[in-house]
């Protein structure tokens, strides 16, 4: 496969949360985790999350279990959080030999970014779908700056076909 066409999968499978802190973008996150199946294989679901850091791991598989807890009582709240959500380094080390193939979030990918490359990220760009507010936009031409194609640079304008 060579580099386009790894990057037109890519850019047909991927979802790209974007907005401001305590936006709601881990708790999108979690409600896609909590779609996840159980495989045969560690870590034993189709879906993961991964985290910065092991603290950050801990709260949100706390959340995951209170979560469940909530909706179909205590006895509820004893699945396999733990191997839903884990840290990079985590990953890291317990993806070594595996063959599994299922489907990864990042969580706050830019602290993982910057933690490995030492350096603070002042631009990025990814290869993905833009969601925002449960809205996947589809930019034909942004309605706030209308000489940019894709989607905006001048801080994510509404969508060009439905205005969202």
């Amino acid at each position: 496969m060579n580099m386009s066409d790894e990057m037109r999968k890519r850019q047909e499978s991927m979802g790209v949360f974007v907005g401001g802190r305590r936006g709601g973008k881990t708790t999108k996150c979690l409600e896609w985790l909590e779609q996840a199946k159980r495989v045969p294989q560690y870590p034993f679901w189709d879906r993961i999350l991964l985290t910065p850091s092991l603290d950050e791991a801990q709260r949100l598989r706390v959340m995951l279990r209170r979560r469940e807890e909530e909706r179909n009582g205590p006895e509820a709240g004893s699945g396999l959080y733990y191997n839903l959500v884990y840290s990079f380094e985590e990953w890291r080390t317990a993806r070594l030999g595996l063959g599994w193939q299922g489907e990864v979030a990042v969580d706050n990918a830019e602290w993982i970014i910057e933690r490995e490359i030492g350096q603070r990220v002042s631009l990025m760009t990814m290869t993905g779908t833009l969601v925002t507010d449960g809205h996947t936009c589809t930019w034909t031409r942004c309605n706030v700056c209308p000489r940019s194609e894709g989607p905006c640079a001048c801080s994510g304008g509404p969508c060009g076909e439905c205005g969202k």
